[in-house]
């Protein structure tokens, strides 16, 4: 290293640990600095990006989950029982009656059961 360029790391690593002084003197953190287009430090752990919501599966036609429920209500359509168990952090799967469009919401992912009065779903991502 030449004596100039080796005089400018030392102060840019100086200013660094100034700054990671600072951050534990003001117990706060600062995420990065830098020159825009010369250089740039980042410092401690970002947060994790917040999960995705859940989502609910592909309607299974035929199909009753049988067993687990928790929860019934007279939804209307399967699309309302699928958002209001997606909303639920409790809700696992639903099953939904189209006779009588019951919603019988689920506290565990409950067996398949062939019966072509019912549609089921299962939250994705939970």
């Amino acid at each position: 290293m030449s004596g100039s360029t080796g005089r400018v790391a030392g102060f840019v690593w100086l200013l660094v640990l100034g700054i990671v002084a600072w951050q534990a003197y003001l117990g706060i953190t600062i995420q990065e600095i830098g020159i825009p287009g010369v250089f740039s430090v980042k410092f401690g752990n970002r947060p994790p990006p917040p999960p995705p919501p859940p989502t609910m599966s592909a309607i299974e036609r035929g199909i009753d989950r049988f067993g687990s429920d928790y929860k019934d209500f007279v939804s209307g359509t399967i699309d309302a029982c699928l958002q209001e168990c997606a909303r639920d952090a409790h809700c696992k799967a639903v099953s939904f009656n189209r006779a009588s469009a019951q919603c019988w919401m689920k506290g565990a992912v409950a067996l398949r059961r062939d019966h072509p009065g019912f549609d089921s779903a299962v939250k994705i991502g939970d």
